[in-house]
């Protein structure tokens, strides 16, 4: 920060500012200086508009610095400013979004069984949902099996297949497609399951502090 230095001023314009300070009411607004383009310092009681932006500074009639108002900032300056901005928000954000959730973990459960309960309580729970869906693809696996092969009867004796016995065998493939999709998805949400669990295990251990085994 520039602080003012009395070598440094001309004797010309040190003379001018203390006139100034001498002979103009209290009232009237502060001096202030600015360095002019040719980086020259200026000093009056208004600031030409030019050099609103610059970095002000107020001083008193004894030529002391009482006050420096700061340039404006450039536009790259109020980015990075703006980035930095987020990056300290999205980081409280985080802190507060993790002190939540263990306040929820503690509040929840009482031990490490018990969250291992949890986790296997909800994992047989999808794997009901897996089984009973293997079950009723394999019943459509048997019904395009059987369509599939009356089709073949009548290719067999040089016939054109019905459009019935065709779209019928369309619509199974597509239900068996739906019953793979929704059986891969079970199996994902079963592994983030225990990807979670996992991580809630190793997180109350840390909050209880308690020694893995």
């Amino acid at each position: 920060m520039y602080k003012f230095n009395m070598n440094k001023f001309t004797n010309k314009i040190f003379i001018i500012v203390t006139l100034m300070a001498s002979y103009i009411p209290s009232t009237v607004a502060a001096i202030k200086c600015w360095e002019n383009d040719k980086k020259i310092r200026e000093c009056s009681f208004t600031v030409p508009k030019k050099y609103l932006g610059t970095e002000i500074q107020i001083i008193n009639s004894q030529g002391q610095v009482i006050q420096t108002i700061p340039a404006d900032k450039t536009p790259a300056q109020k980015k990075k400013d703006a980035e930095l901005a987020k990056i300290a928000a999205d980081k409280k954000q985080l802190i507060a979004e993790r002190r939540r959730k263990d306040r929820i973990l503690i509040n929840t459960f009482i031990s490490v069984d018990d969250i291992i309960l949890s986790r296997d309580a909800k994992s047989t729970a999808i794997d009901s949902i897996i089984n009973i869906t293997e079950s009723n693809r394999a019943k459509q696996q048997k019904i395009l099996d059987r369509q599939t092969k009356n089709a073949g009867n009548f290719e067999r004796k040089s016939q054109k297949v019905p459009e019935k016995i065709l779209e019928d065998i369309k619509s199974s493939k597509i239900r068996i497609k739906e019953y793979n999709d929704f059986i891969e998805t079970k199996k994902q949400e079963k592994l983030s399951l225990h990807q979670k669990y996992d991580s809630d295990i190793k997180r109350f251990k840390e909050l209880k502090a308690i020694k893995p085994r």
